[in-house]
């Protein structure tokens, strides 16, 4: 397996010690120490860091043959920490996210020569705002995404359709059969709304587990805007999106005091509320037109959040969580054909006594 230093990672020297810095502004740090290592390792360290800064991809195979043992153990021990703690990335995904990069700078030319095309499948835009959704078809014309603004039959279907709930196994089935039917011709699903509709969220989050599909989502959430792109299985999905951040976040007392000044569910949009939405748009019509070229994404299992008061801006990872009702070791388990043997074996029991 190769690997390449991370797009954001940049490797600084003091003599013998190498440091592994990531992000821009405020980085975090690896620091790798080779001054007890043998002359061989040290020379494969200097050898492979080398080839980092050049933007080549480092094979730790082929040092191999050149290491005793225990020197190859430590040298594989170091670059498996390095790629686990993002520093280091394979080089299949490396190409990708350069190929993003130069879509996003305005390179997108480059891939069609390369024979890649877009894929032309529509994409469901769903948003409970109007002029969002006429700002995002004028976007997306514009840039040659196939987007389909969700009717509001469509969202109802969505809303009112249970299947987050597993109490009667049979009728989540149904009930999935028939959100499945609805959404299984589009690539991908873009949420981009004002107010975030949990429990159209969590019946869109097990449609797309189901179907593999990515789900992209940008939203305000009291003095937070958020967007991120979930795609099941590789990445966490909304449930832990939900548990594992936006709960954290709700807790905090400068949460606690936007939301208190809010106006009421009922009142429509302000059009102070239209600048915000329009940058959420413009980033989902984006990660919708990666998904679109590459089928990834920049914010694939990664969350951007900024703090509207002070306009802080953070990126963080989103985590799955073990216990998640759509990927979690529980949603493996077969509720359905316990429940509905036991259904059975009762009715037959009501049948028998009736004859």
């Amino acid at each position: 397996m190769k690997y390449q230093l991370n797009s954001n990672v940049r490797i600084v020297q003091f003599n013998e010690i190498f440091c592994f810095r990531k992000g821009i502004w405020d980085f975090n740090e690896a620091t790798l120490d080779i001054r007890q290592e043998s002359q061989v390792l040290k020379a494969v360290y200097c050898e492979m860091i080398s080839a980092l800064f050049k933007g080549q991809a480092i094979d730790i195979t082929a040092f191999e043959e050149r290491l005793d043992a225990d020197d190859f153990a430590k040298l594989s021990q170091v670059i498996e920490a390095l790629y686990y703690s993002d520093l280091l990335m394979q080089e299949d995904k490396y190409a990708i996210q350069e190929n993003m990069m130069q879509i996003l700078m305005g390179g997108s030319r480059f891939l069609a020569e390369d024979g890649q095309e877009m894929n032309t499948a529509s994409i469901l835009f769903i948003s409970d705002v109007d002029f969002v959704n006429d700002s995002a078809c004028e976007l997306a014309k514009v840039m040659g995404v196939n987007i389909e603004v969700a009717s509001d039959e469509l969202k109802s279907k969505i809303q009112t359709t249970d299947v987050s709930s597993r109490l009667d196994a049979l009728v989540h089935r149904q009930n999935m059969q028939i959100l499945i039917e609805e959404l299984k011709v589009y690539q991908a699903i873009v949420v981009c709304q004002e107010r975030l509709n949990i429990t159209m969220m969590r019946h869109l989050n097990e449609v797309i587990v189901s179907l593999k599909q990515q789900l992209i989502v940008g939203f305000v959430d009291g003095p937070f805007i958020h967007a991120c792109t979930l795609n099941p299985p590789h990445t966490a999905d909304f449930d832990s999106l939900e548990r594992r951040v936006l709960a954290r976040l709700q807790d905090h007392t400068l949460y606690q005091h936007f939301a208190n000044q809010l106006l009421p569910p009922t009142q429509s949009v302000s059009q102070a509320f239209l600048p915000l939405l329009n940058i959420l748009m413009n980033l989902v019509i984006s990660e919708a037109f990666l998904v679109a070229r590459t089928g990834n994404s920049k914010f694939e299992g990664r969350l951007l959040s900024i703090y509207l008061p002070t306009l802080e801006i953070q990126v963080q990872d989103i985590l799955k969580m073990a216990n998640s009702q759509t990927q979690g070791a529980l949603a493996k388990l077969r509720y359905e054909d316990q429940q509905i043997s036991t259904r059975e074996i009762v009715r037959n029991l009501l049948r028998e006594d009736k004859e």
